[in-house]
């Protein structure tokens, strides 16, 4: 039980205790902070207030559970594999998985095994085969028409962009060799 929910039911508790809620409906215990002299209901305030905590309360452990999903999304990596955590204050750490506890994420690195603690990870990222292959065929489909783009009359008066066809696409497939990562984890805003 949180704080929050035993104020609740401190309260529920004093008001049963004193009397009950048709001695303090009666009384209509008033405040008057204003000159109009708005009156407080006691009975209404309390159910007021256990229902904001309530709904609190709830909410936060929907994210929680949520949060908890999306860590388990790392369990799923196997030990040795490339990741990069990426920590709230700016920090990178790139190397081979070694473990992830519910607290924490440790990664080998060239100088050791490093634990990123769960609540300073922002951000985990893998190495994305499929970005990759995405990228470099983009890229050899642009090589390859980019001449007809820049030159469509070449053809016609008799220059052959065949050459060009063909160097343009292995240098736009090249872009196959730049990382492409995916978001694995991302911490909870």
């Amino acid at each position: 039980m949180t704080a929050t929910t035993r104020a609740g039911a401190l309260l529920l508790l004093t008001a049963a205790f004193t009397g009950g809620w048709a001695a303090v409906s009666s009384a209509q215990t008033s405040v008057d902070p204003s000159p109009a002299g708005a009156r407080l209901n006691i009975q209404q305030a309390t159910v007021e207030f256990i229902r904001k905590h309530v709904d609190t309360e709830t909410a936060s452990s929907q994210q929680s559970r949520s949060s908890d999903a999306e860590w388990n999304k790392l369990r799923t990596l196997a030990r040795g594999d490339t990741v990069q955590v990426e920590a709230m204050n700016g920090a990178k750490v790139k190397g081979r998985l070694q473990s992830v506890a519910d607290d924490a994420i440790t990664v080998t690195t060239d100088s050791g095994d490093l634990r990123v603690l769960r609540g300073d990870v922002w951000r985990v990222r893998v190495p994305d085969l499929g970005k990759r292959v995405a990228i470099g065929m983009i890229g050899a489909v642009a090589g390859f028409v980019s001449p007809i783009l820049i030159c469509p009359s070449c053809e016609n008066e008799g220059h052959s962009t065949t050459k060009a066809r063909l160097v343009l696409t292995g240098l736009g497939s090249l872009l196959f060799l730049a990382p492409q990562t995916a978001t694995i984890y991302k911490a909870p805003k």
